[in-house]
């Protein structure tokens, strides 16, 4: 079922981005080809307005120029008042457009090239073309520097221009229009911005519901594992520690052997392991808050009482517990910090290695109590340790494949110290071996 969603998921993930990129693919083709459409559009009418505008001033009377071809087909004489050119030219269909060149090398060199009323008739061929938009005219020279140009250029908020008009013959200008993008072509490129969106908060809820889908996942496997765990940890010990118990009351002799003595201390070391097991489960289960019910707590006493548990039930280990001296009683409580230790003991031996040492110090600092266990075991890469806290994580070793547990110890130490209003932190490197500190105020 698990394989299967996340199959789904991803299917549906890679169809989307699927749907979403080929509709862009599409918005942007179509953006293309009218941007292309109406390039063409405005810059055949810029060249029709041009032609226009260029033969009603040359009607004009006050424009004493004319230009003209001599009867050997050849000779191009123009001029305007005194001055008269000539020049040879190579076909006669070049007469028309070499008239139109020189005659706007005289209005320029008059200053007689109106810009402004060229715009105006351009803006009325393009109303008539149905074309409802205002543009800036601008002539350049063959360097491109603007020359003139009928309005200002910083308020438009995007560009089209047409193709340029290269007009003149001694000064080579080159005339072109400018508009402001229509607002279609705004409308597709907010509308690709808004797919793009769109697809980065799908893909985050998605994730945000493939991860709440696999913690619910985690969760009841984790409980279907947690039964069976309390169920082995409880009904093979219990049983075992009945029948041992049986034989010691039932016994002839009242005096308690060495033997019996050190099957009661295992069975005490082993019910206080049932009653932390049974504790983290079903807390960790109901998820619930916890309160601290602060005492007055012997912690001499406290360590003592864990390291002989630890002795009985790990033999092997080299064990180190300090208590600053002049502590007796700080303000505590009687059930989670003595499983704070326990916790963090035992995890410090199942991940110490083949001989493993943990020290346990308990001191007091700048009105912290202050606890730290320390070991020598394989230790953590500092990628992993900002997630070790969380429910359910666990290193992905291989170091540590083999060893057992659900990834709740950790983030029940937490919680713990989380309901002290406390801090814990860590240090970590691997072959170098961890240490935990926990800091809790002393009020």
């Amino acid at each position: 079922m698990k394989r299967k969603m996340r199959i789904i998921g991803w299917l549906s993930m890679v169809l989307l981005v699927c749907v979403l990129v080929g509709q862009g693919i599409w918005l942007y083709k179509v953006h293309e080809l009218e941007m292309k459409r109406f390039e063409q559009e405005v810059s055949s009418l810029l060249r029709v307005s041009f032609d226009e505008y260029m033969n009603n001033t040359f009607m004009v009377s006050e424009n004493r120029f004319s230009y003209a071809i001599n009867e050997d087909q050849k000779t191009f004489i123009y001029g305007g008042g005194d001055t008269v050119k000539e020049m040879v030219l190579f076909s006669i269909e070049q007469y028309h457009e070499m008239g139109k060149a020189v005659f706007y090398d005289y209005l320029f060199d008059k200053q007689r090239f109106n810009v402004l009323g060229f715009d105006s008739l351009y803006r009325h061929n393009l109303k008539n073309a149905g074309i409802d938009k205002s543009p800036v005219i601008i002539v350049r020279d063959s360097v491109g520097q603007i020359l003139m140009s009928s309005a200002i250029m910083d308020n438009l908020a995007g560009e089209i221009r047409t193709l340029p008009i290269d007009v003149g013959y001694t000064y080579r200008h080159r005339i072109e229009a400018v508009f402001d993008l229509p607002f279609i072509f705004h409308a597709m490129i907010l509308h690709l911005l808004w797919e793009f969106v769109f697809l980065i908060a799908f893909s985050g809820c998605l994730m945000w519901l493939w991860r709440s889908i696999r913690l619910t996942w985690q969760s009841v496997a984790v409980q279907t594992m947690g039964i069976a765990h309390l169920e082995h940890e409880l009904k093979k010990p219990l049983a075992a520690m009945i029948s041992a118990l049986g034989k010691i009351a039932n016994r002839e002799n009242r005096e308690l052997t060495q033997v019996q003595e050190r099957k009661l201390q295992l069975m005490e070391a082993r019910l206080k392991k049932i009653a932390e097991i049974t504790d983290t489960m079903l807390t960790t289960f109901k998820g619930s808050c916890l309160e601290i019910d602060r005492v007055p707590v012997d912690i001499a006493r406290e360590m003592t009482e864990i390291e002989e548990m630890f002795r009985i039930l790990r033999p092997h280990v080299s064990l180190e517990f300090e208590v600053e001296t002049g502590i007796r009683e700080p303000l505590l409580d009687k059930v989670y910090f003595s499983y704070l230790i326990i916790n963090l003991v035992d995890n410090a031996i199942k991940y110490g290695g083949d001989e493993p040492w943990v020290k346990v110090s308990f001191y007091k600092e700048e009105g912290e109590w202050v606890l730290t266990v320390a070991d020598h075991g394989i230790g953590m890469p500092a990628k992993v340790l900002k997630h070790i806290f969380r429910q359910f994580y666990r290193v992905k070793d291989k170091r540590v494949a083999g060893k057992t547990g659900f990834g709740l110890g950790l983030a029940f130490v937490r919680k713990v110290v989380e309901a002290y209003k406390g801090e814990i932190r860590v240090e970590s490197m691997p072959g170098k071996g961890s240490k935990f500190e926990i800091r809790i105020k002393t009020e």
